[in-house]
């Protein structure tokens, strides 16, 4: 609706233009009647009657003259111009009618589907199951997920001032893919492997000579009347084998304690939770939303800026989108460290449990880091994907990648038809990010403490990812939550 209103007004500014043209011409003409009439021997009155005679269509009393048939041919064009425009804008109003008419009942269909759906969910939630074959909520929260993916990808967008689409430098350095794919397979092949940028004993401090705990620099930023405590943390990311870029090597989190709790270091066996950051979440906004009815629960929040966002961004990134396939395998692979090395700076700082959550790809991350946790870890994964390689060749992120630059990197000829480029360049990035897949690491820890989060109607992770997660009979002990999206604030939570 807002775009029809847009191409409503510039239509009515060009009419208005169109108009004022036309009086011009009709001032121009008239003066040249006036002019004209100054030498003719007919009286003022005379004049007036032939000119309104002229603009009514009516021949007399200048029947014959050239000066007569002008006006009378330049009254016609005029009345035919204004019918045409009248016509015009009664065939754009009634257009305006019909497309509102026809919103009107897919709004009301929707409704009505809203309702039944809202009926259907409230009996699923009485009962605890849903049946298999019962029909699902409609796919509106789908139509808002792709509208918003394709505005942001749209070139009208970036020459506005948006922020680009994903992939704008093409795949990266193929080394580095190598070499990210080869820390993934020794995750992979050697179970539970923890960090492999901190083994014990690497890590030199000045106290005792060697630790593999971060050595994170705390400020506090502020007390809350209720007891929390807000406190900065930087660290240096304990990837540094060049795959980040510069501004990416240096960590960054806050840390949001419960009461009771004076420094940072002395966790008192106070539960504490690792917040990932999902795909584009940039700063702590989101995140500390959910950080402090934690924290007034007693329950202490790490939340770590992601490597590529934030005050962590290149300086030749816009925005949050990534401009080499690459540097999503390098976020990964550093979110995954880095994730590992705050598990074990909470440990030794004496917190009690701890637990790994995140939204989106942070819950991808999550995953990955709880199969290499060598401790018992907790788990909560918010609208995960089973990789990343749907997320981008087949759900609404479609419309946000370069597939022009990412197949034209592929040095295959360019002569194949657009769609057939873009079958190439997703074959290839599937491949690519097929490394990913959380179904190929070892389990988490506590199968029994793990709750994945999965929505019904979401355009940009594909619902059957939670199926094919928990299809192994090694994460059957997963809790799974299948979340439907009826309206905004009407979202119920139904445990299979």
């Amino acid at each position: 609706m807002g775009m029809m209103m847009k191409d409503i007004h510039v239509w009515a500014a060009a009419t208005v233009r169109r108009k004022r043209d036309l009086g011009l011409r009709i001032n121009v003409e008239a003066n040249r009647i006036h002019k004209a009439g100054k030498h003719s021997a007919r009286r003022p009155e005379e004049r007036v009657k032939a000119f309104r005679a002229g603009i009514n269509g009516v021949d007399a009393p200048w029947q014959g003259s050239s000066l007569a048939t002008q006006r009378t041919e330049l009254g016609g064009a005029l009345r035919a111009e204004f019918r045409g425009q009248l016509s015009a804008m009664e065939a754009h109003g009634s257009g305006i009618r019909a497309t509102g008419e026809d919103f009107a009942r897919r709004m009301r269909a929707a409704s009505e589907a809203y309702r039944s759906s809202a009926l259907q969910l409230g009996s699923s939630a009485n009962t605890g199951s849903m049946d298999k074959g019962q029909s699902r909520s409609p796919s509106f929260g789908r139509f808002i997920d792709n509208t918003f993916a394709f505005i942001h990808g749209a070139k009208l967008f970036q020459a506005l001032g948006g922020n680009g689409k994903y992939w704008e430098d093409g795949w990266g350095d193929p080394d580095l893919v190598a070499h990210l794919a080869e820390l993934q397979s020794k995750r992979r092949e050697s179970g539970r492997v923890g960090s492999l940028y901190l083994p014990t004993g690497t890590r030199p401090t000045a106290e005792n000579g060697f630790s593999h705990v971060l050595g994170i620099e705390w400020k506090r930023l502020n007390q809350h009347a209720t007891g929390e405590t807000l406190w900065e943390g930087h660290f240096d990311s304990p990837v540094q084998d060049g795959s980040l870029p510069p501004e990416s090597c240096r960590g960054r989190c806050l840390l949001l304690t419960p009461r009771g709790i004076e420094s940072p270091e002395q966790g008192l066996g106070v539960p504490a939770w690792v917040h990932l950051p999902g795909l584009g979440d940039q700063g702590f906004a989101m995140r500390k939303w959910l950080a402090y009815p934690l924290a007034r629960q007693g329950v202490a929040s790490i939340i770590l800026e992601g490597p590529f966002y934030g005050r962590r961004r290149p300086a030749n990134q816009r925005g949050p989108k990534m401009r080499q396939v690459v540097e999503l395998l390098a976020l990964g692979n550093a979110t995954i460290e880095e994730s590992l090395g705050l598990l074990d700076w909470l440990r030794h700082s004496s917190y009690g449990s701890l637990g790994l959550c995140g939204f989106s790809m942070g819950g991808v991350h999550s995953m990955m880091a709880a199969a290499c946790s060598r401790h018992p870890v907790a788990l909560v994964c918010m609208l995960s994907p089973q990789s990343a390689a749907p997320v981008f060749c087949e759900g609404a992120l479609v419309s946000a990648s370069d597939w022009t630059k990412l197949y034209k990197d592929l040095n295959i000829s360019m002569s194949a038809p657009p769609h057939r480029q873009r079958e190439e360049a997703k074959h290839r990035l599937a491949s690519m990010l097929s490394i990913t897949d959380v179904t190929l690491l070892p389990p988490p820890p506590r199968p029994d403490a793990t709750i994945l989060v999965h929505a019904d109607n979401d355009s940009y992770v594909d619902p059957r990812s939670g199926d094919i997660i928990t299809a192994g009979s090694a994460y059957s002990p997963f809790t799974k939550i299948v979340v439907q999206c009826v309206l905004a604030n009407e979202l119920r939570l139904l445990k299979f």
